[in-house]
């Protein structure tokens, strides 16, 4: 997806928990911003239009989902949009 939207002209920040993933990220995608962090917890003190949570979420047990959402609503402008996988 980062690929996709770059491509379009729009701004991209991935996070995932896996420092070679994220420098996987970088080298293929250097116009992204790219950010080591766990999805339960952490805080980048800014909010976006989108974020898009795809295929991540149901690898978390629910408590833990639930912990990612209260970290991921507050990034997503008021107006935006969330777009997720889930499974309980």
């Amino acid at each position: 997806w980062g690929a996709a939207l770059i491509g379009r002209g729009l701004r991209v920040t991935g996070l995932d928990a896996s420092p070679r993933l994220i420098a996987h990220a970088a080298q293929t995608l250097p116009d992204g911003e790219w950010v080591v962090g766990d999805i339960r917890s952490f805080d980048l003190d800014r909010t976006f239009d989108g974020v898009l949570v795809w295929y991540s979420l149901f690898h978390l047990a629910p408590g833990n989902q639930r912990r990612a959402l209260r970290c991921l609503l507050p990034h997503t402008r008021p107006g935006g949009v969330l777009m997720m996988t889930i499974a309980t």
